[in-house]
């Protein structure tokens, strides 16, 4: 059985009208998952490891940034592809809390998907970019070498073009 794990936070990030990352696509996967039988497990608190994981990742410099761009206000993170609102910064923090969970979940041996947004495989070490402001796999990579032992991660990125900033 796939467990579908998510954040509520994750459905605060909204975008412009017209945008093509939205609260829809993420409603739409956990409806059609809920309703093939699939156990949907909404987290309720932080990992653990999440800020640490994040800057491990991120440079210390840039998830202050954007945290206090979304702060002000701001619009935009660093491209027209990363719109800001009041709940972008909180969802972010959402999507890494799922994958480090799902990460941990598969080395106990369950089968995970992490349903979540904003999407992370475009950021960068100090950029945002493409839809994304935390690289959620590239966190959760770093953390099960970091933490869990394993020496190797394979990362299979099968969107319609590669995850850069995983890449990165």
């Amino acid at each position: 059985m796939i467990r579908v794990v998510t954040d509520a936070r994750c459905l605060g990030h909204r975008s412009p009208a017209g945008f093509p990352e939205v609260p829809e696509r993420l409603e739409g996967i956990l409806a059609g998952a809920g309703g093939s039988g699939r156990t949907v497990e909404t987290l309720s608190s932080s990992h653990q490891a999440s800020r640490e994981m994040v800057e491990a990742v991120h440079a210390k410099a840039y998830v202050e940034r954007f945290e206090r761009a979304v702060a002000r206000g701001d619009g935009l993170l660093d491209s027209a592809d990363n719109p800001l609102s009041p709940g972008t910064w909180d969802a972010a923090w959402g999507a890494v809390d799922v994958a480090l969970t799902a990460a941990d979940r598969a080395l106990d041996g369950e089968v995970c998907f992490a349903a979540v947004r904003p999407p992370g495989h475009h950021a960068e070490h100090s950029t945002a970019m493409g839809f994304c402001y935390f690289n959620n796999i590239a966190v959760a990579a770093e953390y099960l070498l970091r933490h869990r032992g394993l020496e190797r991660i394979a990362i299979y990125d099968f969107d319609v073009h590669h995850g850069n900033g995983t890449q990165h």
